[in-house]
């Protein structure tokens, strides 16, 4: 059943996805929380997040745990859509439901700072995550000096660059 509704998420056929979601419950088989991250994933492409936070608000009321994968997934969709405040709502509830972070989060937060021009709140999210010591890769380094520049920000982007090299 995953799969067909992957299958039909990545066609744009959310809608159809969502009655395979439907037929598997008929037949006696609960979905998982990776069913509903699949569905979650396929109506954020399509620009269908307040659906997206219907599915994830039916999980929890199913008692599923949405894990941190499904609360990445939501909060890339609600960044493409320029509702930050929203991504900072949902990160707090991931966190209180006992979801840690991982990397992928932090560089979804980054990303999407940077993209929706939040400049000052993504160096500060950079620089929380160097004193707590969070583990950097070069993703996040290159998400940083990228939304520097294209933010004309081009002292910080050489300082972080520059950090980098040491």
């Amino acid at each position: 059943y995953n799969t067909l509704m992957d299958g039909f998420c990545l066609r744009g056929n959310t809608d159809t996805a969502l009655e395979v979601l439907n037929t598997m419950r008929s037949n006696g088989i609960m979905p998982d929380c990776y069913s509903y991250t699949i569905l979650i994933n396929g109506y954020c492409k399509r620009q269908e997040v307040d659906t997206a936070i219907s599915l994830l608000r039916q999980m929890s009321a199913e008692g599923l745990k949405p894990e941190v994968e499904t609360y990445n997934t939501l909060m890339h969709g609600l960044f493409q859509m320029g509702r930050h405040n929203e991504v900072d709502n949902l990160f707090h509830e991931m966190v209180k439901e006992g979801n840690k972070p991982n990397i992928v989060t932090c560089r979804i937060l980054l990303d999407g700072l940077c993209k929706n021009q939040y400049m000052d709140e993504a160096i500060s999210f950079f620089q929380m995550m160097e004193c707590k010591d969070t583990v950097h890769d070069i993703q996040l380094h290159t998400i940083l000096i990228d939304g520097l520049f294209k933010n004309r920000k081009l002292d910080e982007a050489r300082i972080i660059f520059d950090k980098l090299a040491l």
